[in-house]
Parts: structure tokens; C-alpha cells; sequence
């Protein structure tokens, strides 16, 4: 799964954030090509900067997820979290 840090701005504070993308081929016969689908976020100490990570699924995520894929995210989960990494992901 591709990986993009984000930071996003909001009244409870700054919400870091590793939105996780996987691309996937649709059905034979249906939708034959690659799509990029959003699986969903891994987010760091938000809200009010609370020390907490937590996965947060897209409303519709793709529906191969793989052993690799589970472990990917709890990876990112189990990494610690540095506030500089996150200095040039502001949303535009």
C-alpha cells in the first residue's frame, strides 16, 4: 500500500495522519482495470493532542485486503511518532 503523511488543521488541534491507498483491478468482464481505492488513515495523537494512535477505515475501503496489508498498518501503528516527519504534509 502506498503511503501519504497528512496534516490537517481543525479546532481540536493538528490531526497527523498516514492515509494508506492500495490499487487493485476491478472485476473481469465488469471494471478489467486498476483503481486506486483509499483504505484508510492511521492517525497520531488527535484529538487535543491526546498520546494515541488509532486506524480509521474510508467509508469504502477495498475489499483485498491481504495478510501484508494488516501488517502494514500495525507497523505504521507500532512506529513512534515524531511531529517533524509531518512539517511539509499540510493539506493544500
Amino acid at each position: 500500500m502506498n503511503e501519504k503523511k497528512k496534516n490537517l488543521g481543525t479546532i481540536r488541534g493538528t490531526r497527523h495522519s498516514i492515509e494508506l491507498t492500495k490499487r487493485v483491478k476491478g472485476m473481469p468482464g465488469f471494471a478489467p482495470e486498476y483503481s486506486d481505492y483509499l483504505v484508510g488513515e492511521v492517525v497520531f495523537n488527535f484529538p487535543h493532542d491526546e498520546e494515541c494512535v488509532y486506524f480509521q477505515p474510508s467509508g469504502n475501503p477495498a475489499n483485498v485486503w491481504k495478510k501484508e496489508d494488516i501488517e502494514q498498518i500495525l507497523e505504521i501503528m507500532s512506529r513512534p511518532f515524531n511531529e517533524e516527519d509531518f512539517k511539509n504534509a499540510w493539506e493544500k
